[in-house]
């Protein structure tokens, strides 16, 4: 499908992320607003942060989080920038910031280090320019409440050994982000070891039973039977086996080595951002999460100065 895309110009791939930026800013402009009216009647906070902001069109934070970030990594990538560029910055950094994704937070985080250190230089980044954005991220972090920072203290309680080896758990286990992943991990292992689907996996949509009976096994709460593994990698190496996964692996490694080849910034830091989240969201499992990679996938590598 790839190949038989058009090629675009980097004016026209640009003008494309300019609309789509925009209109982010507008989701995100009613996001706030709707989640402010909220938080005016009712006093609480949580009506600003993670998946409670984008619930006025019942929508999953997580996604709205990586849309935004292309999104701002595209600003970021931009030259020259004006006041305009520099305003939608900071207000996707801080939209960013109450929804609340923790993977998605840290690879912003290490997109910006990446950007000043290899392109602005460490010198650059003592400068005003570059330290007055980071000091309002950071002041909107530290201001946006304890619910923001407390999804990433809670990780610290995970017990990594007694989920890798517990027999059992019960309704009420005190389940993290982490210990939950870690436990579809030790399930696919399992699956693996149990079932027939090294080589070419369950199908498509196919581990949901398997995987619901064995979460029974596991007494965990009940809401967690019809979840996905939570992880791009392992889901499509369960429904498709290796030879899906190693496919998802080429087209990382291809993305990440034309972008060092081409020297496109922009595709550097998607194949970054896509390699990071696949490690925590089942992204390409969901339909609307497999249509927005393919198409930036496209329009990257038929932007780029070798095509694919």
């Amino acid at each position: 499908m790839i190949w038989a895309k058009p090629k675009i110009s980097k004016s026209n791939r640009n003008f494309i992320f300019e609309i789509f930026t925009n209109a982010n800013c507008i989701y995100a402009l009613v996001f706030l607003s709707t989640s402010l009216t909220t938080y005016f009647k009712t006093g609480s906070f949580s009506a600003l942060t993670y998946h409670d902001l984008v619930d006025v069109l019942e929508l999953n934070a997580i996604y709205v989080s990586v849309y935004f970030l292309i999104s701002l990594v595209f600003l970021l990538n931009k030259k020259p920038k004006n006041r305009w560029d520099i305003f939608r910055m900071l207000f996707l950094s801080g939209i960013l910031l109450l929804l609340s994704s923790k993977m998605i937070i840290t690879g912003a985080i290490l997109i910006f280090i990446i950007h000043a250190v290899f392109l602005s230089g460490i010198k650059e980044i003592f400068k005003p320019r570059v330290l007055i954005p980071v000091g309002i991220i950071l002041a909107l972090f530290y201001f946006s409440g304890s619910k923001v920072i407390n999804r990433f203290l809670i990780e610290k309680n995970t017990d990594v050994n007694e989920v890798l080896t517990s027999p059992k758990f019960n309704r009420v286990y005190p389940w993290t982000g982490t210990s939950f992943r870690l436990l579809q991990l030790r399930i696919l292992y399992e699956q693996v070891q149990e079932e027939d689907i090294f080589w070419k996996g369950f199908g498509l949509f196919a581990s949901r039973d398997n995987l619901a009976i064995r979460h029974k096994e596991f007494n965990t709460y009940y809401g967690y039977h019809t979840y996905n593994y939570h992880n791009n990698y392992a889901q499509v190496f369960a429904e498709s086996g290796i030879f899906g996964l190693l496919i998802l692996l080429a087209m990382l490694f291809i993305t990440f080595k034309k972008a060092i080849k081409t020297r496109d910034m922009l595709m550097g830091y998607f194949a970054l951002i896509f390699s990071m989240l696949f490690l925590t969201e089942s992204l390409m499992w969901v339909h609307r999460g497999l249509l927005f990679v393919v198409m930036i996938y496209s329009i990257l590598h038929r932007s780029s100065k070798t095509s694919v």
